[in-house]
């Protein structure tokens, strides 16, 4: 459970994307999204924080001791921001330990924003992860310390995705299209902000959804878990009506997984 300055007494978490930091003594770093129930329902909830989780080298699951850490790297929706946006969706470390071609030394960190699912990006070098003050924004431009300056890259991602680096050079997005959509979806851009391309769509996720309460989401690449020349890609189930849909279908809630070869 949440337990930071800004946690209310009845917020959960729905983890993010992490990584080891080998420049923190490989600690695990993890987003946790802080969320809290508003209604019932499948969708339920609301995002109302967002939390960097710190696990040392050290401890081994069910890792009882860690650190969290309130960031900054969340906008609510008001007047002043239009739509809510949120940092952790996925993470490229660009760096030469991490075994990344043509590193830069920094530590990509995405974010949705919005009902279109606009793809903003952050870079910090991994020693200073911790360091809030060194982060920085892409504000289609330039990189500016400022968050609310942070421009789209692209949209139709989903709340959580994936960027990898392919054979060729290029550098793979994936994501559910839309965040709820069938395809799964691929971009290609010429580095960690793009520009990227036109959707590819990679996979139609019809035949997992055998009711019509069911929905697919948060497609995103394992590169570690990929063979050399392949990436290994998950896709995940659902339903609106969960708990009913659960008792008939019990490998309902579970990810569903496909390949793809590059020549």
């Amino acid at each position: 459970m949440p337990k930071t300055p800004l946690t209310g007494p009845t917020d959960y978490y729905w983890l993010g994307d992490g990584f080891v930091n080998q420049e923190q003594n490989n600690a695990i770093y993890i987003f946790g999204y802080r969320v809290k129930q508003v209604s019932d329902g499948a969708f339920g909830f609301s995002e109302v924080g967002n939390t960097l989780i710190k696990i040392a080298e050290k401890e081994e699951p069910p890792y009882k001791t860690f650190e969290q850490k309130d960031t900054p790297f969340y906008l609510s929706s008001n007047e002043t921001e239009k739509e809510m946006a949120s940092f952790g969706a996925g993470i490229f470390v660009n760096t030469a330990k991490a075994g990344a071609p043509g590193p830069d030394g920094y530590v990509y960190v995405y974010g949705v924003k919005g009902m279109a699912k606009k793809l903003l990006v952050a870079r910090v070098k991994p020693k200073e992860f911790d360091d809030y003050a060194k982060w920085n924004f892409w504000d289609g431009a330039t990189w500016n310390a400022d968050i609310k300056k942070a421009e789209a890259i692209t949209d139709q991602v989903s709340n959580e995705l994936s960027l990898s680096v392919l054979p060729d050079g290029r550098y793979a997005l994936i994501f559910q299209q839309g965040g709820m959509g069938r395809a799964v979806g691929m971009r290609l851009g010429k580095s960690p902000i793009g520009p990227f391309g036109p959707i590819i769509k990679l996979w139609d996720s019809s035949d997992a959804l055998k009711k019509k309460s069911y929905f697919s989401y948060n497609a995103k690449a394992h590169p570690g878990l990929s063979e050399k020349g392949e990436l290994l890609i998950s896709y995940n189930v659902n339903s609106f009506d969960f708990f009913k849909d659960l008792e008939t279908d019990p490998q309902l809630y579970r990810p569903r997984f496909i390949k793809i070869k590059f020549n």
